[in-house]
């Protein structure tokens, strides 16, 4: 199975630590590509020679085939939502999976929700779950009094 994971591996904590170590233990097992959120990305000497170490590869959404097959997988990555990677992701052929692993709803996700853009959602826990999807279920069911604990955090937040 390929998977794209839509943002960076990082070092210091939060979402990017967690895909650099799910890179690790999933390569043997798929085919994994790695997807900078931003062009930046692709300056981090280190992160570029980890991923070269594990044989994993890492383009841009633009620089990737017109179709694609697989999942796309982000992990509390907002970038992914607000930039409308998502949505072209979505256009080329994969599924989605989006991983908040916060406590608390972005604006972009309310409205990838709201748009069906997601074809799974993954809990980092049973107590985020219950956190999370009852919101879920009510942004899906259209119910127009929903009124979430949003966040805006910062890239070390998630």
């Amino acid at each position: 199975m390929k998977i794209f994971f839509f943002g960076w591996p990082g070092l210091i904590g939060g979402a990017d630590t967690k895909l650099g170590h799910l890179l690790r233990l999933l390569r043997s097992e798929f085919d994994l590509t790695v997807v900078p959120s931003q062009p930046m990305w692709q300056l981090d000497e280190a992160g570029r020679r980890r991923l070269d170490d594990l044989n994993i590869p890492y383009a841009l959404l633009p620089d990737l085939p017109g179709r694609l097959d697989g999942w796309g997988v982000s992990l509390c990555n907002d970038e992914f939502l607000v930039s409308g990677q998502a949505v072209e992701a979505r256009r080329r052929g994969l599924r989605l999976a989006w991983s908040n692993e916060m406590m608390c709803l972005f604006p972009a996700e309310r409205g990838a929700l709201t748009l069906g853009l997601f074809d799974a959602v993954l809990y980092v826990s049973a107590a985020q779950r219950r956190a999370l999807e009852p919101q879920y279920r009510r942004i899906l069911s259209g119910e127009s009094n929903l009124r979430p604990v949003e966040c805006q955090p910062t890239e070390m937040e998630c």
